[in-house]
């Protein structure tokens, strides 16, 4: 191998505590002049970032699903894992702990 033992991936200051798992990451490609070429707007999109286009595309998701679950979801009352007190707005009420989205709702119901 070249290099000194400190030329590889260096570690992260929390590895103990995050990991990544591989995902499989498709990119379009389009038949031209005889070879197979990537997307243009991928190659972009990597020429642009270089080596951090991954920690781009991951806070890009990071930041969709904030506003995603801020605009269209309501919190409830429920124990439990990642997506148990989140609830779309299309349910007016939840039907684990009875709680209702809003005040105007309850009383709808009543």
């Amino acid at each position: 191998m070249v290099g000194n033992r400190n030329s590889g991936r260096k570690k992260e200051i929390n590895s103990e505590l995050v990991r990544y798992k591989k995902r499989s990451f498709y990119v379009k490609e389009y038949f031209n002049n005889g070879k197979w070429v990537e997307d243009p707007n991928f190659t972009w999109f990597r020429r642009h970032y270089g080596a951090r286009w991954q920690d781009e595309v991951r806070e890009w998701m990071r930041q969709d699903v904030v506003a995603w679950r801020k605009f269209s979801h309501w919190r409830c009352n429920c124990e439990g894992g990642l997506y148990a007190n989140y609830r779309h707005d299309r349910i007016d009420k939840c039907h684990t702990c009875g709680e209702f989205r809003t005040e105007a709702v309850r009383r709808t119901y009543e």
